[in-house]
């Protein structure tokens, strides 16, 4: 697909409170999308934040948005 790479918010289908995840698509077939985004979570211990990379596949079915972010 022609947009694969491309930067973009979700809105998921099976997500209670209405999640929207900014993401990145790294693949797509004629199943599903592939998305990766970083996130900053809580160590397991001690005190800090560490950047977690988090991926979904999402099949096209549970999508309700996307919107594809342009950066300048």
């Amino acid at each position: 697909s022609g947009l694969v790479g491309s930067e973009m918010c979700i809105r998921d289908r099976t997500l209670i409170d209405g999640e929207i995840i900014e993401a990145k698509m790294v693949a797509a077939d004629d199943k599903g999308v592939e998305l990766e985004w970083k996130s900053r979570e809580k160590k397991p211990t001690g005190k800090g934040k560490i950047t977690v990379v988090n991926d979904r596949l999402l099949d096209y079915q549970s999508i309700k948005q996307t919107i594809v972010l342009i950066t300048f």
